[in-house]
């Protein structure tokens, strides 16, 4: 499905007559909504897809009662529903949530009417709770319909979701430790007689370390083989041209990609396939360029 595979901001009429012509079915990520939910409805469903597996909602098409697309109405355009959607997301969800909200596409089929698609990702920040003690909720199949509806949560499954958070914090923790022990096994190699303390070597001077990734980095971003075609194309030219950064001399390790010297004698750079970004070097040098 074309609509699976783009960017919320970038779905167009053909992606949404898709689904329709294809008959998909509703899913545990996938939902149709006939009108524009109300705010409580809309944070409720929202706020479950992301403590499940994240999802699709797509308001103006309608379904038959059994989840299968019967058509695709449209609804009347709402001015400023985009803005509208974060906002609510924002003030009646704790944490909050971030919703990716298309612009109204135009409906070929129904005229002066729109389909709004709304895109929450499974969250790793997870519990949310409905703000004013309103709990806490996750999909759930209906045993009736086989429809996925919002249930509040039980006790044990707050407690996975919460794992769910620890998961990534503690992934987190350990990719910061491993760029910084890998840190000073460069500076053993490149100084031998070097401190394996980052604050200490054998020359005097301080050092700049700059650690980026997601807060949250629980799946790959891309593939290792992805990552490497990725730094091909970002490369630029430094110092007048005569160097590239990063550079063509790399090697790599599980999940990263590690280029020593990137910028002067005594600086490294480490990149994976999880987002982050790692570099180490003097600060003296680094006034200097």
């Amino acid at each position: 499905m074309s609509i699976f595979s783009k960017q919320v901001e970038n779905i167009v009429f053909e992606d949404i007559n898709e689904l329709w012509g294809e008959k998909v079915q509703e899913n545990i990520r996938l939902e149709y909504k006939r009108e524009i939910p109300s705010k409580d409805g809309l944070v409720k469903k929202l706020s479950s897809m992301s403590n499940t597996h994240g999802g699709y909602m797509i308001i103006g098409m309608e379904e038959d009662g059994q989840g299968n697309p019967k058509s695709i109405c449209g609804v009347q355009e709402k001015k400023g529903f985009k803005q509208q959607v974060v906002q609510w997301c924002f003030t009646e969800v704790y944490p909050p949530i971030t919703p990716f909200v298309s612009n109204p596409i135009p409906n070929q089929l129904v005229t002066n009417t729109v389909i709004y698609v709304i895109y929450v990702d499974m969250s790793l920040d997870s519990p949310h709770f409905l703000t004013k003690r309103r709990g806490c909720y996750i999909l759930r199949t209906d045993e009736f319909s086989q429809r996925f509806e919002p249930k509040l949560t039980t006790h044990e499954e707050i407690g996975f979701l919460s794992d769910r958070r620890k998961a990534g914090e503690d992934k987190r923790t350990f990719l910061i430790q491993r760029s910084r022990q890998r840190f000073d096994l460069f500076k053993v190699a490149k100084r031998p007689d070097a401190s394996s303390d980052l604050a200490q070597s054998d020359s005097p001077g301080s050092y700049l370390s700059v650690i980026l990734l997601p807060q949250y980095p629980h799946n790959r971003l891309v593939t290792e083989p992805e990552l490497l075609n990725l730094i091909s194309e970002i490369q630029v030219t430094i110092y007048r041209g005569e160097r590239t950064f990063p550079p063509p001399e790399k090697y790599s390790q599980f999940e990263s990609l590690i280029f020593p010297t990137p910028t002067f004698d005594f600086s490294y750079l480490e990149l994976n396939v999880y987002g982050q970004l790692s570099y180490f070097g003097k600060v003296s040098k680094i006034e200097e360029i």
